[in-house]
């Protein structure tokens, strides 16, 4: 090893020896999403529970992705430089729900069920729309009969794909 590999090295583990506070595992025992907090016992006994475990390394939904962990699933807690009160959950084994930047436009779309939705409701359309052209309007007239095909600019719809709707770079499911 050249010394400046050495100096890299050694440099590295002082760095590494630096850092502060481990994840702890615990299981979450309750989670409050209004104050986007949970409550966790940690798997050493030894350890109290801690409540007030935030669930994000930041605070506030809106301009963040907050992952929501399983009431009874083990996650990893860190702590806030050497402060052994702010706690956040920095892994989850089972996440119950994800909120992207808050949650008031609602759930992510199932895209399949989207399209099958879309496209039953042109197909009845199209049928509608053929039928409408094919009508026949018999009857007594003044003048000249007329039972002529109903004239339409109708055209049939083109049926929804899935990739005109789908954002690939978020998936979910």
């Amino acid at each position: 090893m050249t010394p400046e590999e050495k100096v890299r090295s050694a440099f590295m583990s002082f760095c590494r020896s630096m850092q502060s506070g481990a994840s702890l595992p615990a299981t979450v025992e309750s989670v409050d999403l209004a104050e986007e907090t949970c409550s966790v016992k940690f798997l050493d006994d030894d350890l109290a529970p801690h409540h007030g475990v935030h669930l994000s390394a930041g605070t506030g939904t809106k301009n963040t992705m907050l992952v929501v962990p399983k009431v009874g699933s083990t996650v990893y807690i860190s702590f806030m430089g050497d402060d052994d009160v702010w706690a956040y959950v920095a892994k989850t084994s089972i996440i119950e729900m994800v909120l992207l930047r808050g949650d008031e436009w609602g759930g992510l779309i199932k895209i399949e069920k989207l399209v099958e939705r879309l496209n039953a409701i042109e197909k009845k359309l199209n049928l509608f729309i053929t039928e409408y052209k094919a009508h026949v309007h018999p009857g007594v007239v003044i003048g000249p009969a007329s039972t002529a095909q109903t004239v339409s600019a109708l055209i049939n719809i083109e049926p929804t794909q899935r990739a005109a709707l789908e954002n690939k770079k978020v998936k979910h499911g």
